[in-house]
């Protein structure tokens, strides 16, 4: 972070004095540990190759979730001219030496955001940076992510925090690995990964959640929700939005919902996330309506 240094020497700004108040007053912990201050932010190299590995297009967006002092949406800000960063932040300590840093480098294309993550408005965009999001922070986030890939394509970017973030993210069916970018500053992990999103229409998730409502239909006779599945059905359902599905339906759409109806021992399943029960034969007659 050579040239935020020098920005913060030049207005007597005393990071480490700043973090080590904060780190005394704040419950942040990754696996019961008290986090450390060396390694709570992107360097600017790391920043620089991250960045230069996104194949960013003028009009992008990208957002930082959680950025801290400013560190990687200071450093995309001043090289990227044609792309608007985000950067939210839930510490306003922080968030100040960002925003003195942005004035400092007469920055137009970055926008700066205090508040919790799960409490603002997070900006649509093409790039997702997570570090330290956990606990119900981290779900909400992923949550959001998820509805926003079943209508378009973007891409995050996860350095790890608290030794669970990647292999949770690696985990998640609509989310592929597309680099790992080695970090030369000391990280909680030796590389970042950079995500994309997959499977972001309906009839692909569908084609994926109905051979699980099978699965579930033929060894339990229940069907045990994911999360990925209550968002699927309860939005199919209740807003009838099988239009896509109808129109590109395949030949294993048509057998699985066939088994669903065939295999069930019971002829409604309830909607998990709203009352009333969901006729099996509705399935079946909208997706294979001609």
């Amino acid at each position: 972070m050579a040239l935020l240094k020098q920005i913060l020497n030049q207005l007597n700004i005393d990071l480490e004095a700043i973090e080590k108040d904060l780190i005394k007053g704040l419950p942040e912990t990754y696996a019961g540990d008290r986090l450390l201050p060396e390694a709570l932010y992107t360097s600017e190299e790391d920043a620089a190759n991250i960045l230069a590995s996104l194949n960013l297009k003028p009009g992008d967006r990208v957002v930082d979730l959680g950025c801290g002092i400013g560190s990687l949406v200071l450093t995309g800000a001043q090289n990227y001219s044609d792309i608007t960063f985000w950067g939210i932040e839930v510490v306003e300590e922080r968030l100040q030496v960002a925003r003195a840093c942005a004035q400092e480098l007469k920055l137009n294309n970055l926008k700066l955001i205090q508040g919790h993550l799960t409490e603002v408005n997070i900006p649509r965009a093409d790039v997702y940076f997570i570090y330290l999001a956990t606990g119900k922070t981290y779900s909400h986030l992923i949550n959001q992510l998820l509805r926003e890939s079943s209508s378009r394509d973007f891409k995050i970017v996860a350095i790890e925090s608290h030794g669970d973030l990647l292999p949770d993210l690696q985990s998640r069916s609509w989310l592929k690995v597309i680099h790992s970018i080695p970090l030369k500053s000391e990280r909680h992990s030796p590389r970042a990964l950079i995500f994309e999103s997959i499977n972001n229409n309906y009839e692909s998730q569908l084609k994926r959640s109905l051979m699980l409502l099978d699965r579930d239909l033929r060894i339990h006779g229940e069907c045990n929700w994911t999360a990925e599945d209550r968002h699927l059905w309860e939005h199919a359902f209740t807003r009838n939005d099988w239009k896509f599905v109808s129109i590109h339906r395949s030949p294993k759409i048509e057998q699985l919902s066939c088994h669903l109806c065939e295999f069930s021992t019971f002829s409604t399943i309830k909607s998990p996330e709203t009352s009333g029960d969901i006729p099996l034969n509705k399935i079946q007659k909208i997706i294979l309506k001609d």
